[in-house]
């Protein structure tokens, strides 16, 4: 068996993996925005910000193992309006 077949054979019996766009859009996006305010940004104030979303995705995939993906969606989908009414209240006063 050649490797080129070893390597069909075994990506046809895995499952795709991929669920969202390919890192490397967000990454040169990212690194422009960090170089052009790097220069303003006070690590106290970011620092927060970092860890937050960090324990938000390690918080997201662990709930995403143990609740139905629709189930997740109508969560969100009602989450996601009383955040922005919540917000809106939040700027108007």
């Amino acid at each position: 068996m050649s490797v080129a077949e070893a390597v069909r054979g075994r990506a046809a019996n895995r499952p795709a993996r991929r669920t969202g766009p390919p890192p490397v859009v967000p990454v040169p996006a990212s690194c422009g925005f960090a170089i052009d305010v790097a220069v303003s940004l006070d690590r106290a104030v970011i620092g927060p910000f970092i860890a937050t979303a960090v324990l938000g995705a390690w918080d997201g995939s662990r709930l995403a193992t143990k609740v139905s993906g629709p189930r997740l969606r109508r969560v969100f989908a009602v989450v996601l309006p009383v955040v922005a009414v919540f917000l809106l209240a939040d700027a108007v006063r």
